[in-house]
């Protein structure tokens, strides 16, 4: 994020001298209109994929994750268009720098916050058959437990700091996640073959 932020200053220090080119370089409100108008259009493709494709035909009815859905989807891919807008050259570089920020705030309070209070919210309603009042407890003492465990896996990079910035916000995550998915990664490569050894089990004769 480092390397995109200094190409985009440097971008935007440049335009002051001359003109940006590329598509809508001169005319900030038509950039403006068209991130708006291609994050809905990925908010939609999302929302439609989920519902439509990815939980046709499963019990996943409820509209809240399916926005949650959308909105992370959207958001992710919205970032992966401005890299290569960056990358390209096109769109006025400070409306790329301002959109860049919205995006990367959106998904740091999509992680940290959101997600984790829903999935904690929707596991604990329907085992405990719709209690709302509990749900809500659970998910708010869940999170700063969630914002702690994010914390100490930082200190693995040697990030002891207890700075809010968006760079250690999301190292933090991404060690996380990282650590999350390998966990469970061994988990699976061992807990498979121990459960299905039997199937591949065949009868020896003389």
């Amino acid at each position: 994020e480092d390397a995109l932020a200094a190409m985009l200053a440097a971008e935007a220090a440049a335009g002051g001298a001359a003109p940006a080119l590329g598509l809508f370089g001169t005319m900030p409100w038509c950039s403006g209109g068209f991130l708006f108008a291609s994050h809905w259009m990925l908010f939609a493709a999302g929302y439609l994929f989920f519902a439509h494709l990815l939980y046709r035909d499963y019990e996943v009815k409820q509209r809240y994750i399916q926005v949650l859905f959308a909105m992370t989807f959207a958001s992710s891919s919205a970032m992966f268009e401005l890299l290569l807008a960056t990358l390209a050259g096109v769109l006025e570089p400070t409306v790329r720098e301002t959109a860049w920020k919205v995006e990367h705030w959106l998904l740091i309070s999509l992680a940290y916050v959101a997600l984790p209070a829903c999935f904690v919210w929707t596991s604990v309603r329907s085992v405990i058959n719709g209690s709302v009042r509990l749900a809500l407890v659970a998910a708010i003492g869940f999170l700063p437990v969630f914002w702690y465990l994010i914390f100490l896996s930082g200190t693995m990079i040697r990030i002891d700091l207890l700075g809010l910035s968006a760079d250690l916000l999301i190292a933090r995550l991404g060690v996380f996640g990282t650590s999350v998915v390998a966990t469970l990664s061994g988990f699976g490569a061992v807990n498979f073959p121990y459960r299905s050894m039997h199937q591949f089990l065949r009868p020896v004769t003389q």
